[in-house]
């Protein structure tokens, strides 16, 4: 949903970037003509290859998510999309003010959309070949929205119970855990019951996979309250996530635990990342 970098900047974490995709298909875009694709300010980090005009007059197949990026498809093409800090996608009217940070507009046959940006770290990638680009990030196997999740379970025990690193840390790692953040990291570890610095490799098989389907489950449940905002994230509409007054431990040090009732939320820092957890009910 929204993974915290440092101490006070949120990123949309899967759920988030779920939520978003779900919004833009709704927009009726699949199936509709590109017109125009249009960079309206060229400090946008862009790394596509060549004229993004090439795209202009391709028919939109598909838009879908990969871990936390936007992949949209085209019938000869790929562009992929990453949020970053601020990033948000929002509909685009004729008379939209010029002062408003908006990075891109995609113009289609039937409405349009555009990437406003305020921290501009946003980014938009044109692979040649969309495999070559998945494969380049090592990203493991999807844990939300496939069919069979059994791929992505057994890599996760077998990669989590090999490393030595915090559990907090290894879930942040997308080559572990794809679309995990700093949210779901400690709101999942809270579920399953364990400390965020307890090691990997210190996880049973039986706890390891009770952790993964907690992680999962607190993101399905995000998804379903249309993600968390805590402070830039909204969706395509402009509304907030709800799955805030869900949360059990992420941001709330010095509050009761809501599973015991006595024990204080106590906050840390692991690798870098503000941690959130009750040492009552996690050891």
């Amino acid at each position: 949903m929204i993974t915290a970098v440092g101490q006070g900047v949120i990123v949309p974490e899967l759920p988030e970037v779920e939520t978003v995709v779900r919004d833009l298909r709704d927009r009726g875009l699949i199936g509709q003509v590109l017109v125009n694709l249009r960079v309206v300010d060229d400090r946008l980090r862009l790394t596509a290859d060549g004229d993004l005009s090439r795209y202009d007059g391709q028919r939109l197949v598909s838009i879908r998510r990969r871990g936390k990026f936007i992949i949209y498809e085209f019938d000869n093409g790929y562009l992929v999309q990453h949020l970053r800090m601020t990033g948000k996608m929002v509909p685009w009217l004729d008379g939209t003010p010029a002062s408003m940070p908006i990075r891109f507009v995609a113009e289609f046959e039937n409405g349009a959309v555009a990437f406003h940006d305020v921290r501009r770290f946003g980014t938009l990638d044109a692979p040649t070949d969309i495999e070559d680009w998945d494969a380049a990030r090592n990203m493991a196997p999807e844990m939300i929205g496939v069919d069979d999740i059994s791929p992505a379970r057994s890599h996760f025990l077998t990669r989590l119970r090999a490393t030595g690193r915090p559990v907090k840390s290894a879930l942040l790692d997308q080559s572990i855990a794809c679309g995990v953040g700093n949210i779901y990291a400690d709101e999942g570890c809270h579920a399953a019951g364990i400390h965020p610095r307890r090691a990997g490799n210190r996880i049973s098989e039986r706890r390891a996979t009770r952790l993964f389907d907690e992680v999962r489950n607190v993101m399905q449940q995000a998804i379903d309250k249309r993600g968390t905002t805590m402070s830039d994230y909204f969706d395509v509409n402009g509304n907030p996530g709800v799955f805030r007054k869900y949360l059990n431990v992420y941001k709330r040090a010095g509050l009761p635990c809501k599973s015991c009732g006595h024990a204080e939320i106590q906050r840390i820092v692991v690798g870098g990342r503000s941690t959130h957890f009750c040492g009552s009910c996690q050891r």
